[in-house]
């Protein structure tokens, strides 16, 4: 008897071809709603496409595919390296079913030129270097789950850095964009890559929606993208949890905003990083008040450099500070902005860097046996305005400053209640002028003989150490 169908070889691909004159039908193709009479369809089984041309490889249906058109993979493990090269729509039948699992050494996903080109409802799990690499053109990304990308065997051993600077060969990553090119995502989890979730370098990006879990190096890292006026990297209800290294990573000049994101559980690689937010070099970075950082293992927010952040959101439990600026960083504390528990700063500028609070509530920074428990944190040559803010039962002062200068440093309508002591200026410069702080209260638990009433309800203390500097840098 003589099959109904057959499979012929084209070119090292199959297509699935029906035998003149046989009798029989096929099974329909199981096909998502609303596919076009033209598309083509990828299938491990003969099947009917009603009309429609079924192959039984990824690469040939795309060859075949018209610019514009559209290639639909039906349920399986599709075992191939696939290569974006024209305008087309890839479309799945569902990231838990369709997925793509290139050979050994190879990227899964690698779009290329100047196209425009749609992929969702599918996964790409175990490839090598990238999952999905977008070398040129747009990419759009839409419910598609990308896991388990590995590093090649020369990249394999992390050497992490006390900045970790995700390089161009630290590879590894979820979804890779580079060389000018264009990405938007939404849905779909980016999970358990060896590199970073989401790795943007000379390219654009729009994040909506989409879980970032588990990455090895950093859920998302923004570095010089090629930005034409006014673009901004921007990130959108998100969820990051659990990546290593970092949350979301800004390099060189990246500017970029989060709206709505969650970034928890960022973790220490190595014993390096776990920074939920990490701002260097002369990036800036933008947060609204509908985001937060929780459980860090350092800082929630980390800003170094030139770089500067405006924060409005929540940073909680994180282990080192809420927010941490350092080596001549600005940061703006808004009064939306929330900063709890955290284990040894609420808000801290060092080395040189610049800190303004506008109203934002800084409570119960828990210290330690070797850790401060401070609200707020200003010292080497750290500039501070505060104004208008409430610092509320944190474990040993409201404002210390160490080194402070009257010229840079400056408190107004500041509320402090519930901490040992209520400001705190330790080594201040000979000949310093100091004035009382502008209408604020500050309620603070009676210290020993060095202690100075400078307005009611005020503690003032020089110090808090014998000698030295007693302040973790």
């Amino acid at each position: 008897m003589v099959s109904p169908y057959r499979r012929i070889a084209v070119l090292g691909t199959s297509v699935w071809l029906t035998a003149c004159g046989a009798s029989g039908s096929l099974p329909a193709c199981s096909l998502p709603e609303g596919v076009p009479a033209d598309a083509r369809v990828v299938s491990s089984l003969a099947c009917d496409g009603g009309g429609r041309g079924v192959f039984s490889a990824i690469g040939a249906a795309l060859t075949d595919a018209p610019p514009g058109g559209t290639v639909v993979v039906t349920a399986g493990t599709w075992r191939e390296a696939v290569v974006l090269d024209r305008d087309v729509s890839l479309v799945g039948s569902g990231a838990a079913t369709t997925i793509i699992s290139p050979p050994p050494s190879a990227s899964g996903v690698r779009v290329k030129g100047a196209v425009a080109v749609r992929v969702s409802n599918l996964s790409v799990e175990k490839a090598t270097a990238a999952g999905i690499r977008v070398d040129g053109g747009e990419l759009t990304l839409q419910d598609v789950d990308v896991r388990a990308t590995s590093k090649t065997a020369f990249n394999a051993s992390p050497d992490p850095l006390d900045l970790p600077r995700p390089a161009e060969l630290d590879e590894g990553h979820g979804v890779q964009v580079v060389e000018g090119a264009s990405l938007k995502i939404s849905g779909g989890r980016i999970e358990g890559n060896q590199g970073v979730g989401i790795y943007i370098s000379g390219g654009r990006a729009i994040i909506d929606p989409t879980f970032l879990v588990a990455n090895g190096s950093g859920g998302i890292a923004i570095i010089d993208p090629t930005f034409h006026e006014g673009d901004t990297v921007s990130v959108t209800g998100a969820t990051l949890d659990g990546n290593s290294l970092v949350g979301v990573a800004l390099y060189g000049e990246a500017r970029a905003t989060l709206s709505g994101v969650s970034v928890t559980g960022t973790l220490e690689r190595s014993g390096e990083g776990g920074d939920g937010l990490l701002v260097v070099d002369a990036a800036n970075l933008e947060v609204d008040s509908a985001s937060s950082v929780e459980g860090s293992a350092r800082a929630g927010v980390l800003a170094s450099g030139s770089s500067s952040v405006t924060f409005g959101g929540a940073s909680n439990g994180n282990g080192l500070a809420g927010l941490w600026a350092q080596l001549g960083a600005s940061a703006t504390v808004v009064g939306s902005a929330l900063l709890d528990a955290n284990q040894v700063y609420g808000l801290a500028a060092t080395s040189g860097s610049t800190l303004t609070v506008d109203g934002a509530t800084v409570s119960g920074t828990t210290g330690a046996a070797d850790s401060p428990g401070d609200a707020v944190l200003a010292a080497s040559g750290a500039a501070l305005t505060i104004t208008g803010a409430t610092l509320s039962g944190n474990a040993r002062a409201g404002i210390f400053a160490d080194s402070p200068s009257p010229q840079t440093f400056t408190v107004t309508d500041v509320s402090v209640t519930g901490s040992q002591h209520g400001l705190v200026l330790q080594n201040q410069p000979d000949g310093a002028a100091w004035e009382t702080p502008t209408a604020s209260s500050f309620t603070a638990q009676k210290v020993s003989g060095d202690s100075i009433l400078l307005d009611a309800g005020l503690g003032f203390r020089a110090s808090v150490c014998a000698s030295g500097d007693c302040i973790p840098r």
